[in-house]
């Protein structure tokens, strides 16, 4: 339509969402001149050319400009590029439509891929901590408070980088012990954030199927330990959230 693509002006074209079919008629609501067919036009003036060179090899481009030069119709352009785009995005499509059905295989590639940047990002979180004092989670292990003044545990909510809201259940000596999962609303974090401190009987600690200690609310996960404590020493952290949620409905 002229405008920049955005789902605000509701003229994006969607990648898999809604198949061949939601393609071609993005596509067909694109704006073009009233020139009819045979008529010669500047494909430099048209918003089908940008798209179409983000698809199309460079030949394919040159005899697309070409063509719209001696005249080629709208209409013809269009199905142009839709064959273009389906020819890039139909075997992603079906690839991505097989990986949806197989949401275990999914979790074992990112609890792959969640051990290999542990490997990495523990040992360089330890000594990032103890460069900045943190030396009660130096390698990522828990330790407990000992004759230190405590403040109190405490939870701190907070909006992530992708708009979503969480909150961090802290020990009384700082360190985290549960990171939530995203909430869309920052109302909804505040009820789970409520239950918690109210001593909710339907709080329930554990292991998560890939180690990692979590907390479950009516038997839905709320939170679960950072990646750094991914699988703690069950027992420690169990005693430290377990201080923590007492501290908390006090």
């Amino acid at each position: 339509d002229g405008r920049k693509m955005s789902k605000s002006y509701n003229n994006t074209i969607a990648l898999f969402e809604g198949g061949a079919a939601a393609i071609k008629s993005a596509v067909a609501r694109i704006v073009t001149d009233s020139l009819e067919p045979g008529q010669p036009k500047d494909p430099y003036t048209s918003n089908l050319l940008p798209i179409y060179q983000a698809f199309a090899k460079p030949e394919q481009t040159a005899a697309f400009i070409d063509n719209l030069k001696q005249g080629m119709g709208w209409g013809q352009a269009k199905a142009e590029l839709v064959d273009v785009i389906e020819a890039e995005l139909a075997p992603l499509r079906q690839r991505y439509e097989q990986l949806m059905t197989q949401p275990d295989y999914i979790e074992e590639v990112l609890q792959a891929g969640a051990s290999k940047a542990r490997a990495i990002a523990t040992p360089f979180m330890a000594q990032l901590r103890d460069a900045v004092g943190l030396n009660n989670s130096q390698s990522g292990r828990l330790t407990k408070t000992v004759g230190a003044k405590r403040k109190g545990a405490r939870v701190v909510q907070f909006k992530d980088s992708d708009g979503t809201f969480r909150f961090r259940v802290l020990a009384a000596n700082g360190q985290t012990l549960l990171i939530s999962t995203p909430q869309s609303d920052p109302k909804e974090a505040g009820l789970l954030i409520g239950r918690i401190k109210s001593g909710d009987a339907g709080l329930t600690m554990g292991a998560m199927p890939c180690g990692t200690q979590a907390l479950w609310l009516d038997g839905e996960l709320i939170a679960q330990a950072p990646d750094e404590l991914a699988q703690p020493e069950s027992q420690v952290w169990h005693d430290l959230l377990a201080q923590a949620l007492k501290e908390l409905t006090d």
